[in-house]
């Protein structure tokens, strides 16, 4: 997520993050980007400027630094007025980087994939846990797509609990959770295995926490639907019939 009152910097910056492969959404300032964050769940990264009306970049990151299922996202600070006082108050907020304007394309890319390179995955590749499990393309895919099952049933059962109350989770989600940490960890979920044991080790699950755990799952859905997508259009049998073909 690119927060940015300059519509000039916030063109610049997205184009070059796109022509790198990068997926982008743009926000005006932080009082939109703190209305939209808890919609989507899929944002990696925010880069944002620090001079902005109603709320500016320190303010942004504080928030969110507040918020369970928010807390975790890393941000980069982008700004042509961060003073050394700015700066150390960035750093107390575990800003995970600050960038002069006018910022060098490499210098930005580079940031970019530094800060993401060490935030866990939220799936690993299947080559990769295929040579870890010792186990073939086709075993890996069926327990792939049962993984993918009890991720699906499991999200609307948290999200039902989910508030901000911080009496326990109930039994019955208690153990769906618990199942899924299992998977995770053999499958390369990442991302919700880390979060999972995190959550875990500071007392007994409660509802409050659900908001972080449910977006992590969310996330993970998408990664399962991205990668069947893939694989179809990557599949000579499911593929789309050519021009040729249709006209025969």
């Amino acid at each position: 997520m690119i927060v940015e009152d300059n519509i000039v910097c916030a063109k610049l910056v997205e184009g070059l993050l796109q022509k790198a492969g990068y997926q982008t959404v743009v926000v005006n300032n932080g009082k939109e980007a703190l209305e939209l964050l808890p919609t989507l769940c899929n944002i990696h990264l925010v880069i944002t400027d620090y001079l902005m009306p109603e709320i500016n970049g320190i303010e942004l990151i504080q928030q969110l630094k507040m918020l369970p299922g928010l807390r975790d996202i890393p941000a980069i600070i982008l700004s042509a007025h961060c003073d050394i006082p700015t700066a150390k108050i960035a750093r107390g907020l575990h800003c995970n980087s600050i960038l002069v304007k006018p910022v060098k394309k490499e210098q930005l890319l580079e940031r970019v994939e530094q800060v993401l390179s060490v935030q866990p995955l939220v799936l690993r590749s299947k080559f990769d846990v295929s040579d870890t499990l010792q186990i073939g393309d086709e075993e890996y895919q069926e327990l792939s797509d049962m993984f993918a099952i009890q991720v699906n049933e499991t999200i609307p059962y948290a999200v039902l609990e989910e508030s901000t109350s911080n009496e326990p989770i109930s039994g019955a989600l208690n153990q769906s959770l618990g199942a899924l940490a299992e998977s995770a960890c053999l499958l390369g979920a990442d991302k919700f295995s880390s979060l999972y044991a995190k959550l875990l080790a500071e007392d007994a699950l409660t509802r409050s926490q659900l908001s972080a755990l449910v977006r992590a799952l969310q996330e993970l859905s998408l990664e399962f639907s991205a990668r069947r997508g893939s694989k179809k259009v990557n599949d000579p049998a499911k593929a789309p019939p050519s021009e040729e073909a249709s006209a025969a």
